[in-house]
């Protein structure tokens, strides 16, 4: 729902309606679990072998190590400041710092998936450049799905995914192929999800070096659920990022979101559990991108 939209709603339905609605809405997000999503993400991921996080592992505690040995992911939540605790590459938790701190989080997630890279791509001599390419493919995201946890069932994520022209201008705009990683550049993404309507972001996509890539997206707008304002505009700031490991057996992909959620009871934990399995769907998409590269 857009700005227009809700004042329309506004002008129809006297205040006290409203608010019952809102109430009721609130309590069909409550439904969702405020533990870590990891155990029903639903992630594609695999058990992994010690060699696999020995690059990464005096960044776990032992804990931390076993659930990402077991399970090939692992995701943490914190609040009320950045945090870049699971995130591989010291550079790209630099970039991270600043925006996730102005966001003023009240939710943060971080997930770190450690997956095997397909032997074909691994051994291309552009493996790099792929990687880069793939980060840009926006338009494949439609269609992609996510496990909702308040239906027990894989749903649609993405109904529709584009770049556009400008935020005046929402002519779409092709998805671009590099012929060569650029430092970095701003696009515009608008967005159509399940939960929360049609928005646009900010994208700013960075070139790290030795195949990372680095992708922060930003809210134009205003997210809705129904007639419950959930996110404020640029209160969300969501990274991914990709690394190849030095031997060039894996893919680290790291996600990371900052968000400052409504107070509104209940809204914070709809917004923590759908952005966990937000990061998650992601991971899936960028690897279903990796698995069909020829």
């Amino acid at each position: 729902m857009n700005n227009k939209t809700a004042h329309r709603a506004n002008a129809r339905f006297p205040a006290s309606i409203r608010r019952l609605t809102q109430i009721a809405l609130v309590f069909s997000l409550i439904a969702w679990p405020i533990f870590a999503a990891d155990e029903d993400s639903k992630a594609n991921t695999k058990p992994l072998t010690a060699e696999a996080i020995a690059p990464i592992a005096d960044k776990l505690n032992d804990s931390q190590k076993q659930s990402l040995l077991s399970q090939g992911l692992l995701t943490v939540y914190y609040s009320g400041g950045a945090q870049t605790s699971l995130c591989p590459n010291a550079a790209a938790a630099t970039e991270m710092t600043g925006p996730l701190a102005a966001v003023k989080p009240s939710i943060g997630i971080e997930t770190l998936v450690v997956y095997p890279l397909p032997a074909n791509l691994a051994a291309r001599p552009d493996r790099d450049l792929v990687l880069y390419n793939i980060m840009h493919r926006f338009r494949s995201m439609e269609g992609i799905q996510y496990w909702s946890a308040s239906r027990k069932a894989m749903r649609i994520f993405f109904t529709s995914s584009k770049l556009v022209k400008a935020p005046g201008d929402r002519s779409p705009q092709p998805d671009p192929v590099y012929a060569a990683s650029e430092t970095r550049h701003a696009l515009f993404l608008e967005q159509e999800d399940s939960s929360f309507g049609k928005n646009l972001y900010d994208l700013d996509v960075q070139s790290l070096g030795k195949g990372s890539v680095l992708l922060n997206m930003s809210n134009r707008d205003q997210f809705w659920y129904g007639i419950v304002p959930v996110l404020a505009p640029r209160a969300l700031s969501m990274y991914l990022f990709a690394q190849p490991s030095a031997d060039g057996k894996y893919l680290y992909f790291y996600g990371n979101a900052g968000i400052n959620a409504a107070k509104a009871f209940g809204v914070e934990e709809k917004a923590k559990t759908s952005f966990a399995n937000r990061i998650v769907a992601l991971f899936n998409w960028y690897a279903q991108e990796l698995e069909g590269v020829k």
